[in-house]
């Protein structure tokens, strides 16, 4: 069931610039007459830690970062007992890094008590000729030690690998043996442009 925050939660206030802050107090009350009572109360705040240029996918945009702390309480009223609980969730962390060309983050990486929990990436189109894209494959996926391309890909075609943070980690002519050596890198989400013929197609792959 929907319930409607109030007050509602600020996600960030526009225009930023950066070493702007805000902060934001939502909270979410949901009741079952003589039954309970749920309660969500949420405090967000936020930064504009750093600004620059971020690559994606081969391609640069200028960004600020928002660095968001999120706190999180549940609690629980149960009638018929008289008696309720609360819980405290983890500390939630999101790094956003925001281009004024796309209305959602260009990249999100959220973590939870300290560990990564999800990483987002935003749908960035590149010129590939749908008649004739590049049938190509890269696995395994998770990796650890090799990947290896799998495909119609040609002896010339190139191929640049970038990490979450826009590094490039390989820039070259595909190996002949189709596969790279990724043990060395650390672990993360990794983004690939295979350029064949004039055409493009991006992977990505995660290194555990």
């Amino acid at each position: 069931l929907g319930a409607q925050a109030d007050p509602v939660d600020v996600i960030y206030e526009l225009p930023l610039n950066y070493e702007d802050a805000s902060t934001s107090d939502s909270e979410i009350l949901f009741q079952v007459p003589e039954t309970f009572t749920y309660r969500l109360q949420q405090s967000r705040s936020n930064v504009v830690d750093g600004w620059g240029t971020i690559n994606i996918w081969g391609q640069s945009f200028d960004v600020l970062r928002v660095r968001t702390e999120i706190q999180t309480n549940d609690s629980v009223y149960i009638n018929f007992i008289s008696n309720g609980f609360a819980i405290d969730r983890p500390l939630t962390v999101e790094y956003k890094w925001l281009s004024p060309l796309y209305k959602v983050p260009v990249l999100q990486i959220n973590t939870a008590g300290g560990i990564v929990t999800q990483t987002l990436v935003a749908d960035i189109y590149t010129f590939v000729e749908e008649q004739s894209a590049i049938d190509l494959n890269v696995y395994p996926n998770p990796a650890s030690d090799f990947i290896t391309l799998q495909g119609d890909v040609k002896s010339n075609a190139t191929m640049e690998v970038y990490n979450a943070q826009g590094q490039k980690m390989f820039n070259g002519i595909i190996p002949p043996s189709r596969q790279l050596d990724v043990s060395s890198w650390n672990a993360g989400m990794y983004f690939i442009a295979i350029t064949q013929d004039g055409q493009r197609i991006n992977k990505c792959v995660i290194i555990e």
